[in-house]
């Protein structure tokens, strides 16, 4: 493996742990289990898109495992309500797609490639993990303020737009992305 690829796999276990780490932070409570066994989560967590992010895996794998293990992450260590937990892991994986897609293809019209050779799997590139780190934190941020405008906190207010705007987002991009495919 060159310098460069274990810099780029390097700052994308970085920048993904730190993404979520930001997610429950913002949008969960933390429970008394104690801090280092979270820290030890988080590492773990790092490890696990270290080596699915060097190895290549599929999407699809990726994407349940990750989830899979968010959600058991939120269920140790936060004490909200578990239809909260529920929505804030996938509230993470679909934006944590949705953007990888779109920073990725942002980057690949960008360089003027073709979108007909757009590969299939992506693998981690700098730039795109910078975007989407920035696209990532901008959106929790916007979600975060839109959550705090809502006077006594429903949790139905809540569900419907932390579940919704990324579904919709990863609903769009996907579509944009297969739209461009077939032109």
């Amino acid at each position: 493996m060159e310098v460069n690829q274990a810099l780029t796999l390097g700052f994308a276990c970085f920048t993904e742990t730190a993404m979520l780490h930001h997610a429950f932070t913002t949008f969960l409570e933390r429970n008394d289990v104690k801090a280092k066994y979270y820290w030890l989560a988080l590492l773990l967590y790092a490890f696990c898109v270290l080596f699915t992010a060097g190895n290549s895996f599929s999407i699809y794998f990726v994407s349940l495992f990750c989830y899979s293990l968010i959600v058991l992450f939120s269920l140790i260590f936060f004490r909200n309500q578990m239809e909260v937990k529920l929505i804030v892991s996938f509230m993470f994986v679909a934006l944590n797609y949705a953007f990888t897609v779109l920073a990725a293809t942002f980057l690949w019209q960008m360089r003027g490639n073709p979108i007909s050779e757009y590969p299939l799997n992506l693998e981690p590139a700098f730039w795109s993990q910078a975007i989407l780190y920035l696209l990532f934190t901008v959106s929790v941020f916007v979600i975060d303020k839109l959550r705090n405008y809502e006077k006594d906190k429903n949790l139905l207010f809540d569900g419907i737009y932390v579940f919704c705007v990324p579904l919709f987002m990863l609903l769009i991009i996907l579509k944009l992305f297969y739209v461009a495919m077939q032109v």
